[in-house]
């Protein structure tokens, strides 16, 4: 890579006369970074066509990179699959059709992030937001008239915002809109990520992908630390609060002074796990609430780690007692009841 300076820039596409591809051929980097530092040193002339370096096939065929590997071979794939070249295909639809990223990923059984990272890669030019928007409108002629309405609306604006500052303080959907307006909000997500509607519903990576992920995240560091704040910072963004079944066990440990606190949030890990509940006494025990279906029998993707037997023996090797309380027993028992198993897991194990 020959690194060029602003004035050597402004030199060969000024002076030289120069093409935006010739300059990147030199600097041996793609025409897009070219192309943006001539936009934002104000040089770019709208008379020169913007169009993308396509990808180099050959010289990426000896690059040793896991991840170029992949693609290759995926694109070499889907171009059997269709019998024609992907990037004359993607041009073709895209331009030609005016068909959407998502609409392609639909025809070549992709998503629609894939099509776009393809698309880049590729060196197909993508269309400018003012003629996305025409097109857009084209098809969709109340639109605009709709979106309009709604931004003029000072309240639905005000309402908007107010909604998205609460949900980033870690508020649940309940708390911003109400009980009622919050069931049917979480069903209509529910709904709409539910089986075949699930983006990511019947997908499966081809086999030689797996194995150029693998190879490559073999170079990760397996530092147990490294996990462990690893899996904090997930849990942090994750903003966890109790569930109902916790939410219960939480009010019967503070009306009866029992020696538990919840660390469900991700506050404490354990080899790679966050426990609910653990004891603060110094007692090292632990209370899991264990939903019926995602640890029982039923789930066909059950991990032996996550069965009340496997989660034992995890923590147990780690000098920890266990109880487990199981979602019908928790829904099908009384206050009382369930005081009296915590009580005699404290006393059985103390």
């Amino acid at each position: 890579m020959t690194y060029i300076n602003d004035e050597t820039l402004r030199m060969q596409y000024v002076d030289e006369n120069k093409s935006i591809k010739e300059i990147a051929k030199y600097a041996d980097v793609t025409y897009v970074a070219i192309y943006r530092r001539l936009i934002r040193l104000g040089l770019y002339s709208k008379k020169e066509p913007v169009k993308l370096t396509p990808l180099n096939i050959e010289i990426d065929k000896n690059n040793t990179n896991p991840s170029t590997i992949a693609f290759i071979k995926r694109l070499e794939l889907k171009e059997i699959e269709i019998g024609e070249p992907v990037k004359e295909f993607i041009e073709r639809k895209y331009w030609d059709e005016g068909l959407s990223p998502k609409q392609i990923g639909e025809l070549l059984n992709l998503k629609t992030g894939t099509v776009t990272s393809w698309m880049n890669r590729l060196g197909v030019q993508f269309r400018n937001k003012s003629k996305s928007l025409k097109l857009y409108l084209n098809k969709n002629p109340t639109a605009h008239q709709h979106s309009t309405q709604t931004f003029n609306d000072e309240s639905i604006r005000e309402k908007s915002y107010e909604a998205n500052r609460k949900l980033r303080q870690g508020k649940t959907v309940e708390e911003i809109c109400g009980v009622e307006e919050g069931k049917r909000l979480r069903k209509l997500y529910s709904e709409q990520r539910t089986g075949d509607k699930n983006p990511i519903f019947g997908t499966k990576r081809p086999q030689h992908v797996c194995d150029a992920l693998s190879k490559a995240h073999k170079g990760i560091p397996q530092d147990p630390e490294f996990k462990i704040r690893r899996l904090k910072k997930a849990y942090e963004k994750m903003n966890l609060s109790p569930n109902k079944l916790e939410t219960r066990i939480i009010n019967i440990i503070e009306k009866y002074s029992l020696p538990f606190k919840f660390v469900g949030d991700g506050s404490m890990i354990l080899h790679g796990f966050s426990p609910d509940f653990v004891s603060v006494d110094g007692s090292m025990k632990i209370i899991e609430v264990f939903g019926d279906y995602w640890h029982g029998p039923d789930n066909p993707k059950l991990a032996y780690v996550r069965t009340e037997e496997g989660r034992k023996k995890v923590f147990s090797h780690l000098g920890y007692d266990l109880l487990v309380l199981w979602e019908s027993e928790i829904n099908n028992s009384t206050d009382e009841i369930l005081k009296d198993k915590i009580c005699t897991f404290i006393d059985l194990h103390s």
